[in-house]
């Protein structure tokens, strides 16, 4: 119960599930690095960046040119939440 755990869970329909697993993944990969990671809005465009070296090789995201090209975006569209971390920008590729 709410009341014994202090906990409240409200359920989220996920209209593309494979997707919401996607970015999960995503966002496992870059927590296993244990990097530093910032609070960031969630993005409705950007440049999509693939990481092509180094211990996030594989990750993808966001990046947001309108602001800083070193900063890469994971964000859980499903939830409309993101985060960021601090990466060298020679070590993102375009995609697409």
């Amino acid at each position: 119960m709410a009341i014994d755990s202090g906990r409240v869970v409200r359920r989220i329909a996920i209209s593309d599930q494979q997707r919401f697993t996607w970015e999960l993944c995503q966002l496992q990969q870059a927590l296993a690095q244990e990097e530093s990671f910032d609070p960031y809005p969630y993005l409705k465009e950007g440049v999509w960046v693939r990481v092509c070296s180094g211990p996030l090789r594989g990750v993808e995201g966001l990046v947001d040119i309108r602001k800083s090209r070193d900063r890469l975006v994971l964000q859980i569209e499903a939830l409309g939440r993101a985060t960021s971390l601090e990466i060298d920008a020679h070590l993102l590729d375009a995609v697409g």
